[in-house]
């Protein structure tokens, strides 16, 4: 099993942990391993992309310490709303795909969740909410799957790390 898959797994048991009624740091902490299971996902589709096969397991770790939480989700909003930064759609041969729109949009969501989760201790978690956002994180890593070694697919995993460096 990946580690996306096993925290896949963590964020149904966690959800699902309690019968009668579920504890609230066990929601909370099922929405934050939902949000790190699309996470990681990313990041280790975009470091598979650029680090190549035989050097994979000692750069892939190096490389995925330099993704950052906020420039991802930066990018993500902009191909969520179809209208990346304009060095991205310089590169994309059309309008993203609406599975890779879906891919930003539900990390954009997801983060949020995983804010509110984490954070803001005056919200009330349902087990409903908490397995739905399980459902959209392995939609939108299904969604990626679809379109994965596609040019627009590429291009948005190297925007999640090039993104900040671009522009520094």
């Amino acid at each position: 099993m990946t580690f996306h898959e096993d925290l896949l797994e963590q964020a149904r048991f966690l959800a699902r942990r309690e019968r009668s009624k579920p504890k609230q740091i066990s929601l909370r902490r099922s929405v934050s391993a939902a949000y790190y299971a699309l996470f990681h996902f990313l990041v280790g589709k975009a470091c598979d992309l650029l680090v190549s096969r035989s050097r994979r397991s000692r750069l892939h770790g190096y490389l995925s310490r330099a993704f950052h939480h906020e420039v991802m989700a930066k990018v993500c909003a902009g191909f969520a709303s179809a209208r990346p930064a304009r060095a991205i759609q310089d590169l994309l041969e059309a309008p993203p795909s609406r599975d890779l729109v879906r891919v930003g949009q539900v990390f954009i969501d997801l983060q949020q969740s995983r804010i509110e989760a984490d954070y803001d201790r005056s919200i009330e978690l349902t087990r409903r909410e908490a397995l739905a956002v399980v459902d959209e994180a392995e939609h939108a890593i299904r969604g990626f799957l679809r379109i994965q070694g596609t040019p627009e697919a590429d291009t948005f995993l190297a925007a999640l790390l090039v993104q900040k460096i671009s522009r520094a």
